[in-house]
């Protein structure tokens, strides 16, 4: 959110770039020292009470932004919404990787992909909403009227996360009554030896990084979409305009990305192979507007917002995808130790590119970092060879599990009536 309204929070709180962009990487730091605690925590206690916390957290989070910058003058705030920050890291590492392990234990063989890909989305759709404030928040005027916005901002951002805690205390279960699938019952390897199993398996080593290199650098270039678009002034696009190709490229990332996994649910074992062509896509998309940046190409409006909105979309819909490759090739192992491996190192890819100073570096190097890691790692995926130990079992014994199922069933019927 900051990234997308800089200028009125540089004139209100006085804040640099640089401060900005440490913000956003105070959240990601903490993002990375969490999620193998984080993933031990769910392993061990169960999805309700972990999706809990995380939402107590991020409503900490949003309670601190509501303190009074008159009140606790401007460095008192800045520490303040560093702290608010490293909630919001914390919840974050709680709900990023749960899709993939609710998805796993809600869903059966044929509609894991797409379950995933729909909560991944949402997840998505919350970075979506980062950008709105961007239509909300006067970029020009009186310091007091932005001042003033903000603060509305930030109540009906504490009372949104409030709604939601609510909701899920609720109702929000563990898992359901009986596994949907085989491999769902299938006795996993505790965490902690899955972990250390997973560093020493070069596929799953492979796919995170295919993942968390453009996937994470993609994260951040987003993340300064406001400081980016400012080369493109001079054409009219302003600080409403990136809001609004931020909103777009994420929802159609959204969509797209729950088209592709009911799509890799219709035709199984393809996942690498959407995936190479999605990165191949979003690579031409970024390159036309890397091109446009530094005026090789003429710069347009339309221009601007088609490589933007393309690029976006193709990257972010293959995340769902790679939950479900990581965790079909580290079967047995936990899907919470996969994914959050996996999570583990796209933090430390968003934090890695944060740590370079954009007051002095700008940002036309994240243009070119982002092109490269897309084409290198499209053809990473196209020479990988994909395991699918997880999907072989459960369509070896889908019949043979379903008809447990319905005897399971017809014993608890016939328990009842007696």
């Amino acid at each position: 959110m900051y990234g997308q309204i800089n200028t009125p929070i540089k004139l209100v709180y006085s804040w640099t770039d640089y401060f900005i962009e440490w913000l956003l990487n105070s959240s990601n730091i903490t993002f990375a020292i969490c999620t193998i605690p984080f993933a031990i925590f769910v392993e061990k206690y169960g999805l309700r009470i972990s999706i809990i916390i995380g939402y107590i957290l991020l409503n900490l989070s949003s309670l601190l932004r509501l303190l009074w910058i008159d009140f606790i003058g401007i460095t008192g705030y800045k520490v303040l919404s560093i702290i608010a920050m490293i909630f919001n890291g914390f919840a974050a590492t709680i709900e990023t990787f749960a899709p993939p392990v609710i998805s796993m234990t809600w869903f059966p063989t044929h509609e894991r992909s797409t379950a995933t890909a729909i909560m991944a989305a949402s997840n998505y759709l919350g970075i979506a909403a980062s950008y709105i404030p961007s239509f909300i928040i006067p970029s020009e005027g009186p310091t007091n009227e932005m001042e003033s916005a903000l603060t509305t901002l930030n109540i009906i951002v504490a009372v949104i996360t409030f709604i939601l805690l609510i909701f899920v205390i609720i109702k929000f279960p563990s898992k359901p009554p009986t596994p949907p699938s085989l491999s769902s019952s299938h006795s996993k390897v505790d965490i902690l030896t899955g972990i250390k199993a997973l560093i020493k398996n070069r596929k799953i080593w492979i796919i995170s990084i295919c993942c968390a290199c453009p996937i994470g650098i993609c994260n951040m270039w987003y993340g300064m979409l406001g400081i980016h678009l400012k080369q493109f002034k001079d054409i009219g696009i302003n600080q409403e305009h990136s809001g609004l190709i931020g909103i777009i490229s994420i929802v159609a990332g959204c969509v797209f990305g729950i088209i592709t996994g009911i799509i890799a649910d219709k035709f199984e074992k393809k996942l690498k192979l959407i995936i190479s062509i999605l990165y191949v896509l979003s690579f031409f998309s970024f390159l036309w507007f890397s091109l446009i940046y530094v005026n090789i190409l003429t710069p347009t409006k339309v221009s601007v917002y088609i490589s933007v909105i393309i690029g976006g979309m193709c990257i972010y819909s293959t995340y769902p995808l790679f939950f479900e490759m990581c965790m079909e090739a580290a079967f047995p192992l936990s899907e919470s130790s996969s994914s959050g491996f996996m999570i583990l190192l796209l933090a430390i890819i968003q934090t890695s590119i944060l740590l370079v100073p954009i007051d002095e570096g700008h940002t036309q190097w994240m243009n070119w970092v982002l092109i490269a890691s897309l084409l290198i790692f499209a053809v990473v995926l196209i020479f990988f060879k994909e395991d699918y130990k997880r999907l072989d079992i459960d369509l070896k014994n889908e019949i043979i599990y379903k008809d447990m199922k319905n005897m399971d069933n017809e014993k608890t019927v016939t328990t009842i009536s007696i």
